[in-house]
């Protein structure tokens, strides 16, 4: 098949037909993966999707971004009833536990507060008035919105700034061409790239936020954006391990090399370096770009990092995942560390490399 034929294939190789049917999927995630090694206990209780601020930013920046406006209305609500961070953790733990918030007991109060790590020395009819006061309507809206993402007005505004940055900087503005500028570079730009994939015997799953396909040069570009609260250098120096993105690069290129592999039509093509766009929400002004090159690609799926920041290779992980499987199967529910296991607990110091580098300087 010619590649100029190639326009509109990929995105029927789609693995999933929706983003619910990816979010059921029992394959292995980046956001398992990324602390399994130290956590293995979310292989059998996973954690709740994340309710934080910052998570959520990021949420509603992505599918303003990647998102048609039709589905931002179905996943979005603007609301200013959104209270404090305090007060929704404490209407999201009314709800879990099947509180009547009109009817709360003493004992109920109490629950609410210590809970969810609100730490105050008001009385219960305080408390009480509070609660009343901040989660009343908000527990009504989220009753009545189904599932949708509630965010306050300034949140939303603020997303917008940032999305617009994306969109409109020279720096990343190539990531959102439109169709006649797409076809006339011969590329396609897929967003929300959902696929499945074999990686060392293990079932995976990816939903990358763009990928470029280059027919013209037979390369598929992929690209993750970021927004934070991390001025840019903090991000292009440090981020990437503080975060444990270096996993999220590493499988996600790797994942994408495996799944082109299984399309015949594609075998010729290359992918390139995997590139995270970042726009910090401390100064919205411009993007940054931060390129894994192929040797610190290698690093991150075959040595790890060994100081600063402690964190081992992807293949380290999955012999940790193998392991973990292996007992779960067996029908082990008391999970420790893989590599606590093999030591019995025991763990010897190493030398920090850069207090060494220090030492030498200062004499």
């Amino acid at each position: 098949m010619m590649k100029e034929n190639l326009r509109g294939l990929l995105k029927t190789k789609e693995s999933f037909k929706s983003e619910k049917e990816y979010r059921e999927s029992m394959a292995m995630s980046y956001s398992i993966f990324k602390d399994v090694y130290d956590n293995p206990d979310i292989l059998i209780t996973p954690r709740k999707d994340k309710k934080e601020e910052w998570a959520t930013f990021g949420s509603v920046v992505d599918m303003l971004l990647t998102s048609s406006q039709k589905e931002i209305d179905d996943k979005i609500v603007v609301n200013d009833t959104v209270p404090s961070e305090q007060y929704k953790l404490i209407s999201d733990y009314i709800i879990e536990n099947n509180f009547n918030i009109n009817n709360l007991t003493d004992i109920q109060i109490e629950e609410c507060y210590n809970n969810t790590g609100s730490k105050v020395n008001w009385g219960i009819p305080v408390k009480k008035q509070k609660i009343l006061d901040n989660c009343t309507k908000y527990i009504e809206l989220i009753h009545t919105s189904k599932s949708k993402l509630i965010i306050s007005s300034d949140l939303y505004k603020e997303a917008q700034l940032n999305a617009n940055t994306f969109i409109t900087h020279p720096w990343s503005s190539f990531l959102f061409m439109s169709e006649v500028e797409q076809k006339a570079q011969n590329i396609e730009i897929l967003y929300q790239y959902k696929i499945k994939y074999i990686l060392r015997d293990l079932l995976f799953k990816s939903m990358l936020d763009v990928i470029i396909v280059d027919h013209k040069n037979k390369k598929i570009r992929p690209y993750d954006l970021k927004t934070g609260s991390d001025y840019f250098r903090v991000f292009l120096k440090s981020a990437i391990y503080k975060y444990k993105y270096m996993y999220q690069a590493a499988l996600y290129k790797e994942g994408l090399k495996a799944f082109i592999k299984e399309i015949p039509e594609f075998e010729d093509y290359e992918v390139a370096d995997f590139r995270f766009v970042y726009v910090s929400r401390l100064k919205p002004l411009y993007p940054v770009i931060l390129r894994i090159s192929d040797e610190m690609h290698y690093s991150f799926m075959e040595i790890g990092l060994q100081y600063r920041y402690s964190l081992p290779s992807v293949q380290e992980i999955m012999r940790a995942l193998k392991s973990y499987l292996n007992k779960i199967e067996l029908g082990e529910t008391n999970l420790t560390p893989y590599d606590l296991t093999l030591s019995k607990g025991e763990y010897e110091l190493e030398e920090d490399i850069s207090n060494n580098e220090l030492y030498y300087q200062y004499y």
